[in-house]
């Protein structure tokens, strides 16, 4: 797996460094990190920062009253899914992203017992973790890159922090939602498995078949027809008017709600299979993106959505009665159906 560098941390004024020595646990225990580095954290950990909204997430689902801050402040449509006291946390900044420039000072002033990274967002390196180090902040990296792996990183957070319990439900729902959408995908031959064009911005950009941000769509059986290597971690390709008559894509699955809904009136995109059938996808985006955008475990009810859209016959599956019961058991609220149906649109 790659370790892309940026460097978040620099040098540290020495009164902070010397208040965060001071206040190292006296009893301790040594783990191994999900990238395989030993680390000493407390016996006990009550107060717990990450730099990644993905790894916020996770967190939240396993006991927010852990957190100490958060990356960003929550948007609006985002308010309603999380507890007033997890709302007004500070918010510290993060590893990655626009407006997410970490705050060294603020952090240290909310002392956390450990802070959690994404290994492979571009967060975690060995001298950023010597770096937090220095300061008595034990750093614990953890795998978030797809859908695939939240199982084991709910299992690994809950040993951890001492909630296995809990972890242990969410990990469950994990590993039984990507069992079931892998025995029905299993069942679709090669031949009819469909294109999906994974858009944004005005439909003229999209992820390439190897991009994090496309990871979902070969797991809900369907191909990407854009064979490119992403330049970067974070990016899209950009695409012309040309490129997508000739992939002619049966599928197209966008974050662009204004796309979504234009698509079917701009004549350049008519003669396109996906848009001639009325399969333009618009992904889901609350309380967090379904699909991609920052990934989440959210996808693993996007998973579910999409496999639905793209086979419903042999993916039958009621997603707002779904949608209901993941936001029960991951943000333990009840959201009536009839919002459900606003968030998950046609």
């Amino acid at each position: 797996m790659s370790r892309r560098v940026k460097t978040i941390v620099s040098g540290l004024p020495l009164a902070f460094l010397a208040a965060a020595l001071m206040s190292a646990p006296l009893q301790a225990r040594e783990i191994t990190d999900m990238y395989g580095r030993k680390v000493t954290v407390p016996d006990k950990i009550t107060r717990v920062y990450t730099i990644s909204p993905s790894v916020m997430l996770m967190l939240y689902s396993i006991d927010p009253d852990l957190m100490v801050g958060i990356p960003r402040a929550l948007q609006e449509e985002q308010k309603p899914f999380f507890k007033k006291s997890f709302q007004d946390l500070p918010a510290l900044g993060g590893s990655s992203g626009e407006g997410l420039n970490l705050n060294q000072e603020l952090l240290l002033k909310v002392k956390p017992d450990v802070l959690i990274v994404w290994g492979d967002d571009g967060s975690y390196n060995q001298k950023t973790a010597a770096s937090f180090e220095r300061l008595g902040i034990p750093v614990v990296a953890v795998e978030a890159d797809s859908v695939e792996q939240y199982a084991d990183t709910f299992d690994f957070l809950g040993k951890l922090l001492g909630r296995e319990k809990r972890a242990g439900e969410l990990s469950g729902y994990a590993r039984k939602t990507l069992a079931e959408v892998k025995a029905a995908v299993a069942k679709i031959p090669a031949s009819k498995r469909v294109t999906v064009y994974n858009t944004r911005t005005g439909g003229l950009t999209s992820a390439c078949q190897e991009s994090h941000h496309a990871r979902m769509i070969p797991l809900a059986g369907g191909v990407n027809p854009v064979p490119c290597v992403s330049k970067v971690f974070t990016g899209m390709e950009k695409m012309n008017i040309e490129q997508v008559l000739l992939i002619n894509p049966e599928v197209i699955l966008t974050l662009d709600a204004a796309f979504a809904q234009d698509v079917y009136r701009d004549a350049r995109w008519a003669g396109i299979r996906a848009v001639k059938s009325k399969r333009v996808y618009l992904a889901p985006r609350v309380p967090v993106n379904w699909f991609d955008g920052p990934p989440s475990h959210m996808g693993l009810l996007g998973l579910q959505w999409l496999t639905n859209r793209l086979y419903p016959q042999a993916y039958p599956k009621d997603i707002e009665k779904e949608a209901a019961a993941f936001v029960k058991l991951f943000f333990q609220i009840d959201v009536p159906r009839e919002e459900l149906r606003k968030i998950i649109g046609k």
